[in-house]
């Protein structure tokens, strides 16, 4: 009973503890919900350019391919987009990467495929040019002479918002 005088003497007469509650709680949740909405709209709205990591990516495909514990292959072959497990379909018909794989042993054998015009734009920048991933290394072959490697990569795949 002295709870009930005591809740009483801050409500104004005749009013219910709930009439007061009800407004500010569906303030509250109002509040709540827009901070959500808004916090969502700040996370998916930002942009996702992975065109670095993807050329990274491909670089390291490629690499795996023809190396082995430091040392060239021995079964090298000539099919470079199926031993790196690239799908050459996929590959060629979007025209958004590139490779040039350049093996500098005795003669220099270089594997080609993709958008040509990525070489250059490797070399531009600003926005709409391909992003490009270059990496020179030795291998060894199976007598221990050194084999020189150069790998550039590029990608141009258009990321959308997240």
């Amino acid at each position: 009973m002295k709870n009930k005088r005591v809740m009483n003497r801050f409500l104004p007469d005749g009013k219910k503890a709930s009439e007061f509650l009800s407004i500010w709680m569906i303030l509250i949740f109002m509040i709540i919900g827009i901070c959500i909405v808004w916090g969502t709209l700040i996370f998916y709205s930002s942009p996702a350019d992975v065109t670095k990591l993807e050329s990274k990516s491909l670089s390291n495909k490629l690499v795996s391919a023809i190396s082995e514990n430091g040392y060239l292959k021995d079964n090298l072959g000539f099919d470079i987009m199926k031993d790196a497990g690239l799908d050459e379909t996929k590959f060629l018909d979007s025209g958004d990467f590139y490779f040039n794989l350049s093996i500098y042993y005795k003669e220099g054998i270089s594997f080609i495929k993709g958008n040509k015009d990525f070489e250059i734009q490797c070399r531009l920048e600003g926005k709409g040019f391909a992003e490009c991933y270059e990496k020179e290394f030795f291998l060894l072959d199976n007598n221990g002479n050194k084999i020189k490697i150069k790998v550039l990569t590029g990608s141009n795949q258009e990321g959308a918002k997240i």
